[in-house]
Protein backbone atom coordinates (compact mmCIF):
# COMPACT_ATOMS: atom_id res chain seq x y z
CA UNK A 1 0.00 0.00 0.00
CA UNK A 2 1.06 2.76 -0.70
CA UNK A 3 1.05 6.52 1.50
CA UNK A 4 0.43 9.11 0.09
CA UNK A 5 0.49 12.95 2.13
CA UNK A 6 -2.49 14.59 2.63
CA UNK A 7 -2.04 17.42 0.65
CA UNK A 8 -0.77 15.10 -2.80
CA UNK A 9 -2.60 14.57 -5.62
CA UNK A 10 -2.72 10.88 -6.60
CA UNK A 11 0.03 10.22 -10.00
CA UNK A 12 -1.83 10.79 -12.99
CA UNK A 13 -5.09 11.85 -11.86
CA UNK A 14 -4.25 15.89 -12.61
CA UNK A 15 -3.60 14.92 -16.10
CA UNK A 16 -7.43 14.91 -16.22
CA UNK A 17 -8.51 17.79 -14.69
CA UNK A 18 -7.42 20.69 -17.68
CA UNK A 19 -8.88 18.52 -20.51
CA UNK A 20 -12.01 17.92 -18.44
CA UNK A 21 -12.13 21.65 -17.49
CA UNK A 22 -11.78 22.72 -21.59
CA UNK A 23 -14.21 19.70 -22.90
CA UNK A 24 -17.35 21.09 -20.50
CA UNK A 25 -16.67 24.72 -21.27
CA UNK A 26 -16.36 24.16 -25.34
CA UNK A 27 -19.41 21.94 -24.83
CA UNK A 28 -21.37 25.18 -22.97
CA UNK A 29 -19.71 27.14 -25.44
CA UNK A 30 -18.11 29.77 -23.52
CA UNK A 31 -15.23 31.25 -24.91
CA UNK A 32 -11.70 30.97 -22.21
CA UNK A 33 -11.19 34.40 -21.67
CA UNK A 34 -14.78 35.35 -20.42
CA UNK A 35 -14.35 31.95 -18.84
CA UNK A 36 -11.49 33.19 -17.19
CA UNK A 37 -13.10 36.38 -15.86
CA UNK A 38 -16.12 34.32 -14.45
CA UNK A 39 -13.74 32.41 -12.08
CA UNK A 40 -10.77 34.98 -11.11
CA UNK A 41 -8.35 33.33 -13.23
CA UNK A 42 -5.95 34.90 -15.44
CA UNK A 43 -6.70 33.63 -19.48
CA UNK A 44 -3.03 32.43 -19.67
CA UNK A 45 -3.17 30.27 -16.60
CA UNK A 46 -6.40 28.88 -17.38
CA UNK A 47 -5.30 28.03 -20.87
CA UNK A 48 -2.16 26.85 -19.09
CA UNK A 49 -4.09 24.62 -16.70
CA UNK A 50 -6.78 23.52 -19.63
CA UNK A 51 -3.29 22.11 -21.39
CA UNK A 52 -1.70 20.83 -18.27
CA UNK A 53 1.03 22.88 -18.76
CA UNK A 54 0.83 23.42 -15.26
CA UNK A 55 -0.91 21.37 -11.76
CA UNK A 56 -4.63 22.07 -11.33
CA UNK A 57 -5.71 25.00 -9.10
CA UNK A 58 -6.38 25.64 -5.49
CA UNK A 59 -9.50 23.94 -4.40
CA UNK A 60 -11.05 27.17 -4.16
CA UNK A 61 -10.77 27.69 -7.71
CA UNK A 62 -11.32 24.58 -8.85
CA UNK A 63 -15.28 24.75 -6.63
CA UNK A 64 -15.80 27.96 -8.75
CA UNK A 65 -14.79 25.88 -11.97
CA UNK A 66 -17.15 23.37 -11.17
CA UNK A 67 -20.04 25.59 -10.56
CA UNK A 68 -19.25 27.58 -13.32
CA UNK A 69 -19.02 24.27 -15.51
CA UNK A 70 -22.10 22.81 -13.87
CA UNK A 71 -19.89 19.85 -12.81
CA UNK A 72 -20.00 18.25 -9.42
CA UNK A 73 -17.13 19.72 -7.22
CA UNK A 74 -16.32 16.12 -6.01
CA UNK A 75 -15.75 14.77 -9.58
CA UNK A 76 -13.16 17.90 -10.72
CA UNK A 77 -11.22 17.46 -7.59
CA UNK A 78 -11.22 13.80 -8.14
CA UNK A 79 -9.55 14.92 -11.64
CA UNK A 80 -7.53 17.32 -9.42
CA UNK A 81 -6.10 14.21 -7.87
CA UNK A 82 -7.90 15.82 -4.69
CA UNK A 83 -10.44 15.13 -2.36
CA UNK A 84 -12.73 17.92 -0.71
CA UNK A 85 -11.54 18.51 2.86
CA UNK A 86 -15.04 17.55 4.44
CA UNK A 87 -13.91 14.10 2.99
CA UNK A 88 -10.39 14.01 4.42
CA UNK A 89 -11.99 15.73 7.95
CA UNK A 90 -13.77 12.12 7.86
CA UNK A 91 -11.00 9.91 6.83
CA UNK A 92 -8.56 11.76 9.87
CA UNK A 93 -11.41 11.71 12.86
CA UNK A 94 -12.19 7.53 11.40
CA UNK A 95 -7.97 6.62 10.73
CA UNK A 96 -9.17 3.07 10.67
CA UNK A 97 -12.67 2.18 9.23
CA UNK A 98 -13.33 4.79 7.16
CA UNK A 99 -10.32 3.29 4.83
CA UNK A 100 -11.25 -0.21 5.70
CA UNK A 101 -14.75 0.69 4.24
CA UNK A 102 -13.43 2.61 1.39
CA UNK A 103 -11.53 -0.25 0.15
CA UNK A 104 -14.28 -2.41 1.10
CA UNK A 105 -16.05 -0.81 -2.11
CA UNK A 106 -13.33 -0.60 -4.27
CA UNK A 107 -15.42 -3.80 -6.57
CA UNK A 108 -18.13 -1.95 -6.23
CA UNK A 109 -20.17 -0.12 -8.79
CA UNK A 110 -20.88 3.89 -8.11
CA UNK A 111 -24.25 2.88 -8.46
CA UNK A 112 -24.04 -0.09 -5.75
CA UNK A 113 -21.94 2.78 -3.15
CA UNK A 114 -24.55 5.01 -3.90
CA UNK A 115 -27.31 2.53 -2.79
CA UNK A 116 -25.80 1.58 0.08
CA UNK A 117 -25.05 4.99 1.77
CA UNK A 118 -28.85 5.72 0.61
CA UNK A 119 -29.64 2.85 2.46
CA UNK A 120 -27.83 4.00 6.00
CA UNK A 121 -28.91 7.87 5.26
CA UNK A 122 -32.68 6.47 5.24
CA UNK A 123 -31.68 4.22 8.35
CA UNK A 124 -30.05 7.23 10.26
CA UNK A 125 -33.38 9.64 9.46
CA UNK A 126 -35.92 6.89 10.48
CA UNK A 127 -34.11 6.41 13.47
CA UNK A 128 -34.05 9.80 14.02
CA UNK A 129 -37.20 10.70 13.46
CA UNK A 130 -38.62 7.92 15.78
CA UNK A 131 -36.76 9.55 18.42
CA UNK A 132 -34.28 6.69 18.55
CA UNK A 133 -30.45 6.94 18.95
CA UNK A 134 -28.90 6.03 15.42
CA UNK A 135 -26.29 2.61 15.22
Amino acid sequence: MRVLPVHATLPGMESTFGPTVRAQRKRLDIGLRAFAADVGMCPTYLSRVERNKVPPPTDGVVFRIARALNIDPDVLLARAGRVASDVMSVVLAHPQSVPYLIRGCARLTDDEIMALANHHVAEHADALSAGKEPQ
